[in-house]
């Protein structure tokens, strides 16, 4: 019995296994990588946010948690006593106090004065509480005072 061409072809074809073997086989393993890409995407993000979410502590806060907090970083947010304000222009040295009603802290910021600082009502410090009561300041965010405020009209 002669073979065809075509029957000749198929015995010189290799053999596929196309059964699925196990749960991981062809899409199993696609869909399982996506989904790990994923989750490693969500658990960055949410790391992130942890460590850009931004609190502060007001200088009463800071006082009542002081003993657990000198010489490690923190971020404190108060009003400006401008009656306190030294500024050594030699020394590059900016001193005031930060208050929230009786509360005061004092702060040390070893750079050069900002030139807002002197229309800033509030601020936020990012430094150092130290055990001698002073706040020493890397950094200043002043909070300057809207020049955008509604007109009061006479006889209200």
């Amino acid at each position: 019995m002669a073979m065809t061409q075509l029957e000749q072809d198929a015995i010189h074809l290799p053999k596929v296994d196309v059964e699925r073997k196990g749960v991981l086989a062809g899409r199993g393993k696609v869909l399982l990588g996506g989904a790990m890409i994923m989750g490693a995407m969500v658990l960055l993000a949410l790391m992130n946010f942890r460590t850009s979410a931004v609190y502060y502590l007001t200088p009463s806060e800071l006082k009542a948690q002081a003993q657990s907090l000198y010489g490690q970083d923190v971020r404190l947010a108060g009003s400006i006593d401008k009656r306190s304000v030294k500024w050594d222009p030699q020394r590059m040295v900016l001193e005031f106090d930060v208050f929230e009603g009786r509360d005061v802290i004092h702060v040390v910021y070893n750079q050069p004065k900002p030139d807002t600082f002197d229309l800033a009502d509030a601020v936020t410090l990012e430094g150092v509480y130290r055990p001698d009561g002073t706040f020493e300041a890397r950094t200043l965010f002043l909070q300057c005072p809207s020049k955008y405020q509604a007109k009061v009209e006479e006889g209200q």
